[in-house]
């Protein structure tokens, strides 16, 4: 049956909506290099790019503040300072991977509590992959179930929930997918081979083994073609320990890092805004990345991208969800060139769901009273 184009732009029936959102708005600040950045003054860096803790966040939350029909305010504003009886729903976007020490539930039995007729609404819920839901994180799922349904990021993260007795769930995938909000959106075919994004989490800390033998890739084929390798983290904190010593740097990096620096300086770059981020990968051939927004960031760009999936219930789960070309790290052949993953960078099955991932997010959207700001033209519902 043919369904009614979609009119949702405004409120639905005088609902308010308010948007609590877990990342700062994005700074106008264009691109910056690797290199830009360590010929920068402290001042300035610590003044404009130290409380960026990740443009990943960005991406997400700058999607749902692109195309909510709603006010907005920060996680720095505490709800307690809000009047919550001014509205009817609250969609909130910070328990998108809730963990043993990043557990965002809990004020929300409070809110719960107080406020009898505030649906609340999660926008991707997920869990860390070594992580076990409390009682009390079931027991304020549950309460926001009774209200409306839980927009969960993926298949593996709703049967969970579903073993834990929490019914009223949907799978969305993550907004920040529906970027354009276009549902005829698709990736084309590909281009010759010349342009290469490379995406990583390549914090100090976690620089272990399977972050060396990566970057160990990424060094060998990135010296066939040109490359841009995405950074996404805290500048200070995730390449370089940094010392300020007047107006200056000192950069320390273990000498096992050396190559890698040197590569990063010619070839890394940090994006402060999502159009920037897009436009800024949009030249590119091909993407391989092991970053969830990473991915989205190119295959948004237009850019045919294959994944590789750090983890299997946040990351490979909400791959498989979109139909997205990925492997699971500890199956990556680092001996493979790079051409055989732009091979299986195969984007039939993504394209030919897309249309009906981004129906379903529009009809959560509209059946749990969240509105959305959307160009009639690119929701038209087919059979």
């Amino acid at each position: 049956m043919f369904v009614k184009e979609l009119h949702l732009k405004g409120n639905f029936m005088g609902n308010k909506t308010l948007h609590y959102s877990c990342a700062l708005p994005t700074k106008n600040i264009s691109p910056k290099t690797v290199d830009e950045i360590l010929n920068m003054s402290f001042g300035y860096v610590i003044k404009n790019l130290a409380d960026i803790t990740s443009t990943g966040a960005y991406l997400y939350c700058d999607a749902l503040s692109k195309y909510l029909d709603a006010e907005s305010i920060m996680r720095q504003s505490s709800l307690n300072n809000v009047n919550l009886s001014d509205y009817n729903t609250l969609v909130v976007d910070d328990i998108v991977h809730i963990s043993g020490y990043y557990n965002t539930l809990s004020k929300y039995y409070d809110v719960l509590t107080k406020n009898k007729n505030l649906k609340v609404v999660p926008m991707s819920f997920g869990i860390w992959h070594d992580y076990e839901l409390t009682e009390r994180d079931v027991l304020i799922l549950k309460m926001m179930s009774e209200r409306a349904e839980i927009g969960c990021r993926n298949e593996l993260i709703a049967d969970i929930l579903n073993k834990k007795g929490i019914k009223n769930i949907r799978v969305i995938g993550c907004p920040s997918m529906f970027y354009h909000m276009d549902r005829n959106f698709k990736i084309t075919n590909k281009n010759e081979l010349r342009k290469v994004n490379f995406n990583a989490y390549v914090s100090p800390v976690k620089f272990g083994k399977a972050t060396t033998k990566f970057m160990d890739y990424v060094l060998r084929e990135a010296s066939r073609y040109d490359s841009v390798f995405t950074l996404q983290e805290n500048v200070i904190s995730e390449l370089f320990d940094y010392l300020p010593i007047s107006d200056s740097w000192f950069v320390k990096m273990p000498k096992y890092k050396d190559k890698y620096f040197q590569y990063l300086k010619r070839c890394g770059k940090y994006f402060y805004n999502v159009h920037d981020w897009i436009h800024g990968l949009s030249d590119c051939d091909f993407s391989l990345a092991r970053k969830l927004h990473g991915s989205i960031a190119a295959i948004l760009a237009g850019v045919p991208t294959f994944c590789v999936a750090a983890d299997k219930l946040r990351v490979a789960g909400t791959y498989e969800f979109y139909k997205i070309p990925f492997i699971n790290y500890y199956d990556f052949d680092h001996d493979k060139p790079i051409e055989h993953y732009y091979e299986l960078a195969d984007y039939t099955e993504f394209n030919k769901n897309y249309a009906t991932k981004f129906d379903t997010f529009v009809d959560f959207c509209h059946k749990n009273g969240v509105a959305l700001k959307i160009d009639n033209s690119k929701v038209k519902k087919y059979d």
